[in-house]
């Protein structure tokens, strides 16, 4: 190979290790938490965590933030694990089942006949250029024996200073989570 060749490879060869890699992150519960399965709880109240609803905009593997009142800008070096309705959905399974121990929750649907279910919509769930995190939610919960709406309620949860990264804006998405989820508990 000639020398120059040689140089060429080697030099991109380390402008791509120097490249920071992408990074792909996922919201969490309580550390650890996990829904436990329905045959786990045929004494227990089972709870079914339904498909999140979100905005086609958001609903997506890129982490977005908002930069003024018409653009949303994707992260350029981390992304979702999973499209962001299916981690919602996952983080809140997580920390209800840590706030609900005695109940089985589960994603998928139960087998048995008798159960409840959480039906979740987020309207809006953005960091800004400010720093200032909020998710918008409501939600209903049924039951299925008899067919019938226990609660609908709605709530608007803001967090400020979260950092402009993608960590500390994961972190403070898993907490603002956690936070909607203690404020749906009672209603369970």
């Amino acid at each position: 190979m000639k020398p120059t060749v040689s140089l060429l490879l080697a030099s991109l060869a380390l402008a791509g290790c120097a490249a920071p890699g992408l990074r792909t992150y996922v919201l969490t519960g309580p550390e650890f938490a996990t829904a436990r399965p329905a045959v786990e709880a045929l004494s227990t109240t089972i709870i079914e965590v339904r498909p999140v609803l979100l905005p086609d905009h958001l609903d997506s593997r890129d982490i977005l933030r908002r930069v003024g009142a018409n653009e949303l800008v994707a992260s350029h070096n981390g992304r979702w694990g999973d499209r962001l309705s299916v981690g919602i959905r996952l983080a809140i399974a997580a920390d209800l089942q840590a706030r609900l121990p005695q109940d089985s929750i589960v994603t998928t649907s139960p087998i048995q006949p008798d159960f409840r279910r959480l039906n979740l919509t987020i309207t809006s769930f953005e960091l800004d250029q400010a720093g200032t995190l909020a998710v918008d939610a409501s939600w209903s919960i049924e039951t299925t024996r008899p067919p019938a709406i226990l609660a609908r309620r709605r709530a608007r949860i803001v967090v400020t200073g979260v950092a402009m990264d993608d960590r500390a804006q994961v972190a403070a998405m898993s907490g603002l989570l956690d936070r909607l989820a203690s404020v749906i508990t009672p209603g369970l």
